[in-house]
C-alpha cells in the first residue's frame, strides 16, 4: 500500500520532533489536516505531561549518589532520601509520577484521534496506536548496547527490568546499607554491599545525561514508519471493517521514554475493558514483524497470523514504556506489533542514521500484512462467539 511510506515521509519531514516541541505539534497539525482530508473524523487532544524522562532518571540517580557519601557522617539522613528516590522512581517504573518528577514543569503534547464508526461495530472498538514523537539517542541507545541487553533479555527468558527498576533496586540497596549503617552495623562487607549500587548509579547518571543533552534522532523508521502503518491499517479496516470491531485511530505524542499521552487519554475516557482492544505498531523501518501480547486471546490470534504467514513472526518481551504497556495497566486487552532484527532489537532506533534512506519498505509491509492477519484471526473468534 502507498499510505504508509507517504505518512512516513511526510512525518519525516518535521525534524526535531522531539517529545513537547514545536516541531512535534506540527507533525500533528499536519497529521489532523491529512486523516481529515482522507474523510476521516479527526481531532488533536491536548494533554500536559512531563517529558523530563532522562532528566529525571539523572535525579534519582544523583539522590542515591549524594546518600551513599552521605552514609559515613550522617546514615539515617542518607537512608531516608536513598528511600525517597527509590519509592519515586519505583513509581515512575510503574507508570506513574513520583515526587522527584513532579519537580520538573509540564508541557503540552498533542494527541491526534479518530471516532470509531458505531453503526458499524458497536461491540468492540480497535483503537490503533502509534508515536509520531522521535526519540533521543545517546551511547547506551547505540547498536552496541542495545545488542547487550536484548541477549540478556533472552538468556532471562525476557523477564528483565527496565532501566527505571535497575536504578530504583540501586537506590533501595544503598538506602538498606545506609540503615545498617544507622543500626550500627560496620564491616568491609558493607562498604562493598555500598560501593556496588553506587557505582551502578554512576552509570545511571552518565547514561541519562548523555541521552538528556544528545540531539533528537531523525525518528524515520522510529516511529514515522510505525504511524505510516498504523494509518494503512486503519484505512484498510475502514474500507473493509471487521466484524466485530469498530477501528480508530490514536497517534499520541510525548512518546520518548514512557506512553505518557496515552495513558491520559486511557484516563480521561475511562474505557470499558470488554469493548476495547489496544493495538500498537511500534517501529518498523527495518528487520523482520514481531509481536508482544499478555492476553490470552490477543497471544492466540497473533500466534495464529504468524502461522498463516509462514511462522516469520516471533515473539517478544512487551516494553513497559510502550502504549501496550500502560493500556495493560489499565486492565486493557493490548498487543504491540512491530518489526526486529535477528538481535531482537528496531534497526537504527534512536540513531543518527535512522533516516528515510535506510528505511526497508518491505518491513512496514510486512508488518501490516502481519497486523492485518492478527485483526482476522481475532475477528474470526470474535464473531464466533458471538454466533
Amino acid at each position: 500500500m502507498t499510505t504508509t511510506p507517504t505518512t512516513a515521509a511526510g512525518l519525516a519531514r518535521f525534524e526535531d520532533r522531539g517529545a513537547c516541541t514545536d516541531a512535534e505539534r506540527r507533525a500533528a497539525g499536519w497529521l489532523h489536516d491529512e486523516l481529515r482530508a482522507a474523510g476521516h473524523e479527526a481531532w488533536v487532544e491536548t494533554h500536559w505531561v512531563r517529558p523530563q524522562w532522562a532528566l529525571s532518571l539523572a535525579l534519582h540517580a544523583t539522590a542515591g549518589i549524594v546518600a551513599s557519601v552521605l552514609a559515613l557522617t550522617a546514615p539515617l539522613v542518607a537512608a531516608i532520601v536513598a528511600a525517597v528516590a527509590a519509592l519515586s522512581l519505583a513509581l515512575e517504573a510503574g507508570g506513574r509520577s513520583g515526587p522527584l518528577r513532579r519537580l520538573f514543569p509540564r508541557r503540552a503534547t498533542q494527541n491526534v484521534l479518530t471516532v470509531a464508526d458505531e453503526d458499524a461495530a458497536p461491540d468492540v472498538t480497535l483503537l490503533i496506536c502509534a508515536r509520531y514523537d522521535a526519540p533521543r539517542g545517546g551511547l547506551v541507545t547505540r547498536d552496541g548496547p542495545r545488542r547487550l541487553a536484548a541477549r540478556l533479555r533472552r538468556r532471562l527468558g525476557g523477564r528483565t527490568p527496565g532501566p527505571r527498576a535497575w536504578v530504583a533496586l540501586a537506590l533501595l540497596a544503598v538506602a538498606a546499607c545506609a540503615g545498617l549503617r544507622a543500626l550500627g552495623f560496620e564491616g568491609s562487607w558493607l562498604g562493598l554491599a555500598q560501593f556496588l549500587p553506587t557505582v551502578a548509579l554512576l552509570g545511571a547518571l552518565a547514561a541519562a545525561g548523555d541521552i538528556a543533552v544528545s540531539p533528537v534522532s531523525p525518528g524515520a523508521g522510529d516511529n514515522a514508519a510505525g504511524v505510516g502503518v498504523a494509518v494503512a491499517l486503519h484505512a484498510e479496516l475502514t474500507r473493509n471493517p471487521p466484524g466485530a470491531f469498530a477501528p480508530a485511530l490514536l497517534l499520541n505524542g510525548a512518546g520518548d521514554g514512557g506512553p505518557q499521552a496515552v495513558r491520559a487519554h486511557l484516563r480521561r475516557e475511562r474505557l470499558d475493558r470488554t469493548r476495547v482492544v489496544v493495538l500498537e505498531l511500534g517501529p518498523c523501518g527495518g528487520g523482520a514483524p514481531a509481536y508482544a501480547a499478555t492476553h490470552p486471546q490477543l497471544r492466540a490470534a497473533c500466534e495464529r497470523a504468524a502461522e498463516t504467514l509462514g511462522g516469520g513472526s516471533r515473539r517478544t518481551p512487551l516494553r513497559g514504556s510502550s502504549a501496550a504497556a500502560a493500556a495493560r495497566g489499565r486492565r486493557l486487552p493490548a498487543a504491540w506489533i512491530g518489526a526486529l532484527d535477528a538481535a531482537g532489537i528496531a534497526p537504527r532506533s534512536r540513531q543518527p542514521s535512522d533516516t528515510l534512506e535506510h528505511l526497508e519498505p518491505a518491513s512496514a509491509d510486512a508488518v501490516l500484512d502481519f497486523a492485518l492477519a492478527c485483526v482476522d484471526a481475532l475477528d474470526a473468534e470474535l464473531v464466533a462467539a458471538m454466533t
